[in-house]
């Protein structure tokens, strides 16, 4: 499948939706996250409630708690060779906007799960 197409978001999702330790880990968060390529022009938005995980495409500049925005060969690297997305927000390759209270009060527990939720999208094997 292509890297970066709904068909991928839908299958990562759905390996996420299936992991009971990712629905444990996210179950008190309730966030909407705007993941989009900047290069391509195309978005896709992420709910997260309830410990579960819905994603749809979206307009680049679509309404959400977060927005992660980066070209398509950053979002590559991050997904294939298991980049954190934090170091690279860090680095200035990953653009991040929104609240920076409200995103500490989640990283925790994103974090712990960051590296699995990048290998459980490296495993559905992409076409990048």
């Amino acid at each position: 499948m292509q890297f970066w197409s709904e068909e991928f978001f839908q299958s990562a999702a759905k390996s996420l939706n299936e992991d009971p330790r990712v629905g444990t880990s996210i179950g008190g968060i309730s966030t909407s996250i705007l993941a989009d390529c900047s290069d391509l022009g195309k978005a896709f938005l992420i709910r997260v409630e309830v410990g579960r995980v819905g994603v749809s495409q979206a307009s680049a500049g679509a309404a959400a708690e977060f927005t992660f925005s980066a070209p398509y060969q950053e979002w590559v690297s991050i997904v294939r060779d298991s980049l954190n997305i934090r170091g690279e927000v860090l680095k200035s390759r990953v653009k991040f906007r929104g609240s920076m209270p409200k995103m500490l009060l989640y990283l925790g527990r994103v974090s712990r799960m960051e590296m699995e939720i990048i290998a459980k999208m490296r495993a559905l094997s992409p076409v990048y």
